[in-house]
């Protein structure tokens, strides 16, 4: 396990496989189905297919791991993570961009 994503899945996580180039396969925490959870190491979204809980690296450590706020920016302060920004976003981004 390379990235500091697989590191914290492993951590919170059992039974935790690599799937495709940028992704991981285990046991949902939440609901115990085995290979319904998958994560992608790239941005740290994850999705259970069986229970249909979803989000960011953010709202795994707070359902997951129990985390407090805090402790919570702490930790995602450390990663290394490229933020999935929506196309609303991106677009007031540019447009910042052009005016300076």
């Amino acid at each position: 396990m390379d990235s500091q994503i697989e590191q914290l899945a492993s951590t919170y996580l059992r039974d935790v496989r690599p799937t495709g180039a940028s992704g991981l396969r285990a046991t949902c925490p939440l609901c115990e189905s085995k290979r319904a959870f998958t994560m992608s190491t790239e941005h740290g979204g994850w999705k259970c297919f069986s229970c249909e809980e979803s989000g960011s690296i953010t709202t795994f450590l707070y359902k997951v791991g129990r985390l407090t706020r805090k402790q919570v920016d702490r930790a995602v302060g450390t990663l290394r993570v490229a933020p999935r920004l929506s196309d609303r976003a991106k677009r007031k981004m540019d447009v910042k961009e052009e005016w300076t």
